[in-house]
């Protein structure tokens, strides 16, 4: 498997009321196996470099549970498998931009839907074109909106699989997407802070009400990310890079 950093993707804005094409593969797959990874990817919206697909770690439990149930989870080769999304303090403990304004945001909110984990094989490769060839796959459909500024964790909880196959997770889809309601409504990405430069300060918020569709690949970092053990848990994640909106004036 090549030793990259980044793997360029390709971002599709589908419309609101289609199906994104990794489900249709998926509803085609009804018994393949699930596993895949995911890597730092860019990808683009309105012109802005905006979001990455960070990959996904691996969490032990610290609360396993009564040996009989891990026993059982064993014996069925399933973990519980998380997906979560990150902006990175960046978006948390805010930054300079390129042009020196201290950038800081009171929330970030993002509408995530049918968000899947597979297993591929062989690994899926978006720069190849071709449609992965899925093993094994969990997906959830409805929409999760979290607020990445939120600095009570590092990350935000997306989708929760119980009970997902135990493999390696090598390519990650989801669809950002319109929040169907709360302070967010109708916006797929909202962004509400302020810039400050010197005795100047700007309020602002900075709406996308579009769909964007986003099928990544394996992760390939300083840690190995979405192997998940039998009776164990993992997570993907998926990472939204502001400062490539931005400009990060430290870099």
């Amino acid at each position: 498997m090549p030793d990259i950093p980044f793997l360029l993707f390709r971002a599709s804005k589908p419309s609101r009321n289609s199906s994104p094409s990794w489900l249709t593969w998926i509803n085609q797959s009804a018994s393949s196996p699930l596993g895949f990874t995911v890597k730092a990817i860019l990808v683009t919206m309105g012109g802005l470099g905006l979001v990455g697909l960070g990959g996904c770690s691996t969490i032990r439990s610290s609360n396993p549970g009564s040996s009989a149930k891990a026993a059982t989870h064993q014996a069925q080769g399933t973990g519980e498998l998380e997906i979560r999304a990150n902006g990175e303090d960046f978006v948390r403990d805010g930054f300079i931009s390129k042009d020196g304004w201290a950038i800081r945001f009171e929330h970030l909110y993002v509408g995530l839907a049918d968000v899947a984990a597979l297993q591929t094989k062989p690994p899926f490769d978006p720069d190849w074109g071709v449609k992965p060839n899925i093993q094994s796959h969990v997906n959830q459909a409805p929409v999760t909106v979290v607020d990445l500024a939120d600095d009570s964790a590092p990350t935000a909880l997306v989708a929760q699989f119980p009970k997902a196959q135990a493999g390696r997770y090598n390519a990650l889809g989801w669809r950002i997407t319109p929040a169907p309601s709360g302070p967010s409504q109708g916006q797929s990405l909202s962004l509400v802070g302020q810039a400050t430069q010197g005795s100047e300060t700007i309020s602002f918020v900075i709406d996308w009400d579009e769909s964007y569709q986003y099928l990544c690949g394996d992760f390939i970092g300083d840690q190995r990310k979405g192997i998940l053990k039998a009776g164990d848990r993992a997570d993907l994640e998926a990472t939204f890079h502001f400062d490539h909106v931005f400009g990060d004036g430290d870099a």
